[in-house]
């Protein structure tokens, strides 16, 4: 029993520490508009040739129904969060379908306005993709606006797997340096939630209480059981007067290289687990809270009829 005591400990430390990354990456990512950031490369990627600047990338990003959506209406300097497939659509036919002399109508005109543009870059991603959808679409302007809608989608998911991975780098180094600066070592919180008996029960009461909360159908439990928000209120609730074994403070350096070695490696350990988001955690401390419960429950070794 001590040993799960001692992980469900951890696990909560850990959960802990990543809510507080999470929180700060959240922060950060919202005041340096990461995810339109990212949203406004993928956009940039999709309409023109890496590293040329393009007049028709830069009419759909400005086309009015794109920049309603910024902040101050610049989607460069605030680009938005997200952009619904069938904005970017009406944008892009829009302007593939304006000339000099008004609106065309056909798409067999827009057909020509392609190849028109593709003659001076014929291997530009976007426009191979148009006249494929184009003579997909069989003169259909409906299914010509489905089919870059669908394009656009799939193009998202790409950019979508770019924002995660951006966030999970940030989460890393953001992770690190809590890490760090709250003496954060793996190997220092298991030796004492391990030695304090009075610190491990505190812990598994506070893992357990929150565990019980999360669970369907529970009083103040989230959605199907989920990790969010209201978890972790409780779980900062449920740490609070918990002497938690963080910080510099008492910490008796040693200046040999074994010392240092295990120091720096238990930072490295905990900044990875915590990397791995408050979510995570909270369904391993489900897992070894069942675990627990199931092993101190009393077993029944009476036959029948005896």
């Amino acid at each position: 029993m001590p040993l799960i005591e001692s992980c469900i400990a951890v696990c909560l430390i850990i959960a802990f520490l990543s809510i507080v990354c999470s929180a700060i990456q959240e922060a950060i990512a919202k005041e340096t508009r990461m995810r339109g950031r990212c949203l406004l490369d993928g956009l940039q990627n999709l309409l023109r040739t890496p590293g040329q600047a393009d007049a028709l990338c830069t009419r759909v990003l400005r086309h009015p129904l794109v920049a309603s959506l910024a902040m101050d209406g610049d989607v460069f300097k605030n680009p938005p969060s997200a952009i619904h497939g069938t904005v970017f659509a009406d944008a892009l036919i829009h302007e593939l379908a304006s000339t000099s002399g008004g609106v065309v109508a056909t798409l067999q005109d827009i057909r020509q306005r392609l190849a028109a543009l593709s003659k001076d870059d014929p291997a530009r991603p976007i426009l191979v993709a148009l006249l494929e959808i184009t003579e997909r679409s069989k003169g259909d302007i409906q299914a010509f606006r489905g089919r870059i809608i669908e394009h656009f989608d799939h193009v998202m998911d790409r950019v979508g797997g770019w924002y995660r991975r951006r966030v999970a780098r940030s989460l890393g180094i953001i992770a690190f340096v809590v890490a760090c600066a709250t003496n954060a070592d793996l190997f220092h919180i298991s030796r004492a939630v391990w030695t304090n008996a009075s610190l491990r029960a505190a812990l598994n009461q506070a893992a357990e209480g929150v565990v019980a909360e999360d669970r369907p159908g529970a009083p103040g439990a989230n959605p199907a059981g989920t990790s969010g928000p209201t978890s972790a209120e409780r779980l900062r609730a449920a740490l609070e007067g918990v002497p938690l074994p963080l910080g510099w403070q008492g910490e008796t350096w040693k200046c040999d290289g074994p010392f240092l070695a295990s120091k720096f490696l238990g930072i490295v350990i905990t900044a990875a687990a915590m990397s791995l988001g408050a979510p995570f955690w909270f369904d391993v401390l489900r897992m070894l809270v069942s675990v627990r419960g199931k092993a101190a429950a009393p077993k029944d070794d009476s036959l029948p009829g005896t």
